[in-house]
Formats: C-alpha cells, structure tokens, sequence
C-alpha cells in the first residue's frame, strides 16, 4: 500500500493563521488517512525534518530562518507552498507592528521565498491576484472551516454590542466607532451595553461600556463570547488596499456566536455580506455607522432574519466537509505527491535554532541600539523562568 503523502507545516510560532487557516483546512484530510500533517516552529525544524516530509507549507513566512528552511525543502525537491492572509509588504503606519514588517531584510525574505515556491495558498481573491504576479505563481483561495454549534437566537433584554480585535485597531476605532457609541449611549440608556476586547475605544466613563485588554487563551475568549450572549457585532476597517486584502474572520465569529454583523463597506466583507440580508455594511462616515447601528438595535426581527441568513450560510459554505473538498480540488498534490528519496545528510539546513536567536537579536539591535541588551536579557530570563515553569508542572 503507498504511504500518505507527509506535510510539514512551518511558522515561527502557533498562531491562528498556522491553525485556523493551515491546520483546520487539513484536518479532514488527514482523518480521513489522505495525508500524514507535522507543524513544527521554524527554529525548531532539522535536516530529519525536510527529509521526512514531502510537502512543506510555509505560513507568513517573513523571516530569514523561515527563508532558508523553505529554501532547503525546494532544493531537497519538496513541493513548497506558501500560506498567505495578509498584505506583509504593505503594513500602514498605523499597526502596531510596522517596525518588524518594515524591516528591509524581511520583506527581502518575503521575496524569496515567493520567488521559490511553487504554489500561494490565500484567503482573500485579492490577495492572490495581487502577489501571484510577484513570480506568475499558481494560486489557489480557499476558506476556512468553521466548527458549528446548535445556534437559536433569542431576546434577552439589554442589547449587547460586541467589537472583538487586536490593540492595531484602537485608532479605528476611536475615529469611526467612539463617537457613534457616545450618542447611542445617551440615547439608548440602559437598553444597550457595548464591549471592547483588544483595542481601547477611550470611554472609561460610561458605565454601559466595557473594555477588555485581551485573551491569553483562545477557549477562554470563546467561552467568553457565548456565555455574554451578544446580539451585533462591529467590524470596522480602513478602506485602503491592505485591509481589502485580509479574510473576513469577523463574519465567521460573529456569526457563530448568534451575533448579527455591521461591516464597512470594503473588501473583504463584500466579499461575504449581502446588506440587510446576512449582516450590514456601512460607509466609514460617523451617520452611517449611527444610523445603521440603530436601525440595527431597535429592529429585533431584522436583527434576527439577518443572523439566521449568516449562520446558515456557514453551515452551506463554511463546513470541514465542503472546504476539505474544496481544498483538494485545488490542491490535489496534498494527497498524492511524493517527493524523491533524500537522505538529510545531503539538505543544505543550517542549525535553526541558533540562527533563529542570532536573526531575533539582530533586529532587536538594529531597532534600539545599545539598549537591546537589557531587552535581549529580560527576554532571556522570562524563557528560562518558562521553561523551568513548564519543567515543573511536568513531575
């Protein structure tokens, strides 16, 4: 019997890109015994590794160790292909971020490495389109499986508002949405309660708002999410092309809590949303934001229409089944290529792990001089206090 074709996945860390967009898609595939998936973080990836593996998937690759790994997987003959869910070349000022994807050297590794690969795996047409044409790469666009529950949705008082995203998005924020919630808040006085997780919309002094800086673990946020019970979720973005880029995640989880959406009118929820019918969208201007959320706060049977519609396109849509079928439609190579013998003594891979501190320190050093070493030292202390930590809860 011919063995599974083996899948090596690589990022840096295990992130929701690696497991939402990478993981999950090919869960089904393996389960079904079409395929044999290994993740592994990049500084922890060996000769054995490339070796063993037939295709080698490279998340958000924009690092020079995830570069040399992906390299050495192409050399060694393995099919690589990379898994994109950002526009990494053109991050704007106003992300948290932009200092590491601003680095020269890491968007050089970003060039690389779509240079070399063979195949781009998106989540967005216009991310495809946009970065196939880097090499006339072949490029797939794929969704993301969604784990569905038994949803009803139901009255329960107060309306609840829910805005759900990262730190980046406080200036959004504060510039489309603060404004719209002071006035609904006076208007609406104890009918509507507002909650922030992630970015600060800068309303300490309303009682009926809630903010909350983050999750560390991503069960405790979901569980977070069903227990509050929300009725309208917010999804604002920039209109500007690195955001028509992204995947409209915020559709998926609103929708699986019972949370009916109001989306800016952009890619890539026009992508999704069909207005008034699975959720709403709005231009970015403080009346459409106000009148649109009204409408939506005060019409509970548009409220209720409309999140049924969504859920039962995630259950149309969005199912392991359909997108693991989809999936191999399109990238058939998952299931049955097989890369040539090699043995590892023969891939060109250097020590990663070593490799992985000594590029970490250099940008550290690059960024804040001489005063990298104290970051380097504390960063060094909190890995070491760490790994005894998880020593430790072992025995």
């Amino acid at each position: 019997m011919e063995r599974q074709t083996r899948i090596l996945v690589e990022c840096p860390a295990l992130i929701a890109s690696v497991r939402l967009g990478v993981l999950e898609p090919l869960k089904p595939l393996q389960e079904q015994g079409k395929c044999d998936v290994h993740f592994l973080q990049t500084k922890h990836i060996k000769k054995v590794d490339i070796a063993w593996c037939d295709i080698f998937i490279c998340v958000r690759g924009f690092e020079y160790v995830s570069m040399k790994a992906a390299k050495a997987a192409k050399q060694a003959g393995r099919l690589v292909i990379y898994f994109l869910d950002d526009d990494l070349l053109n991050v704007p000022e106003d992300v948290g971020s932009k200092d590491y994807f601003s680095d020269e050297s890491q968007k050089q590794a970003l060039s690389e490495i779509i240079n070399f690969c063979d195949m781009l795996w998106c989540v967005n047409p216009y991310l495809g389109e946009k970065y196939s044409r880097f090499g006339n790469k072949r490029w797939v666009m794929e969704r993301v499986p969604v784990p569905l529950e038994h949803f009803s949705y139901e009255e329960h008082g107060t309306i609840s508002i829910l805005y759900a995203g990262s730190s980046d998005h406080t200036p959004v924020i504060r510039e489309y949405i603060t404004p719209v919630v002071r006035r609904l808040c006076e208007e609406f006085q104890g009918l509507v309660s507002f909650t922030f997780i992630g970015a600060d919309p800068g309303l300490s002094g309303y009682e009926n708002v809630e903010y909350i800086k983050f999750f560390e673990d991503y069960e405790d946020y979901y569980s977070f999410l069903l227990q509050k019970r929300f009725d309208i979720g917010l999804a604002p973005v920039r209109t500007t092309e690195f955001y028509q880029c992204k995947y409209y995640n915020k559709f998926i989880e609103y929708t699986k809590i019972g949370a009916v959406g109001v989306y800016t009118n952009s890619l890539p929820y026009t992508l999704v949303i069909q207005d008034g019918q699975n959720g709403f969208l709005c231009e970015n201007t403080f009346e459409d934001w106000y009148n649109t959320l009204k409408k939506t706060i005060v019409d509970c049977d548009l409220r209720k229409r409309c999140a049924e519609t969504a859920y039962n396109d995630l259950q149309e849509k969005f199912t392991y089944d359909k997108v693991g079928v989809k999936l191999l439609e399109d990238i058939p190579e998952l299931t049955y290529f097989h890369a040539p013998f090699i043995n590892k003594s023969k891939i060109k891979l250097k020590n990663m792990y070593f490799l992985f501190y000594v590029k970490r320190a250099s940008l550290l050093w690059k960024k804040h001089g001489i005063f990298a070493i104290p970051i380097m030292f504390f960063k060094a202390i909190k890995r070491l206090r760490n790994y005894f930590f998880n020593r430790m809860g072992s025995f």
